[in-house]
This record gives structure tokens, sequence and C-alpha cells, in this order.
């Protein structure tokens, strides 16, 4: 059975953790968790690990969306060229 969660966030000119997976290990398979991040701002954001910036981040720009999986219990860190909403779904 999926579990599936949105939230909402806002990423700025500061590297700030976006994602913190905190799935139980038991309900996941592959160990993977499904994530959606929409970006709903005017400027573009970037993601990455603790040392992303907007030169080496993987951009999503103005009103699109970027899908994928991570590791269970891992993070996800952002970073925008300026205050910019976002969306998240998680799917479990």
């Amino acid at each position: 059975m999926s579990n599936i969660v949105s939230s909402n966030a806002t990423v700025t000119t500061s590297v700030a953790k976006l994602i913190q997976d905190t799935t139980n290990v038991g309900v996941i398979n592959n160990g993977q968790v499904a994530y959606a991040i929409s970006n709903v701002g005017d400027g573009t954001v970037y993601v990455g690990d603790s040392s992303v910036t907007t030169s080496n981040g993987f951009p999503i720009p103005a009103g699109t969306s970027l899908t994928f999986d991570i590791p269970i219990q891992s993070s996800v860190w952002a970073i925008a060229t300026e205050s910019c909403a976002v969306r998240i779904l998680k799917v479990a």
C-alpha cells in the first residue's frame, strides 16, 4: 500500500535541507522512496547534497518539476536564485 504525503516549502538563496526522508525501512520496495518537487516560484531552484550551489546543483527552472527516487533515510538540499515556493510529493 502506498503512502502519499504532500508538503510546501520555500527555497531561498541560502543552502538548506529540503527533504529529510524518515521512511521506515520495512515499508519500502528496493529501499527507495519516490519524490517529486515542483517549482512554483519565479526563480530557478537547484538541488543536490549539502554542498549544492547554483553552479553545481541540478536545476529545476520556474514552472517545472523533477521526479526522482532516493534511498531511504537520505537528504536533499536546495538553493535558489531568489526565494521560490516549491511543492513536494512523497510516495512510499
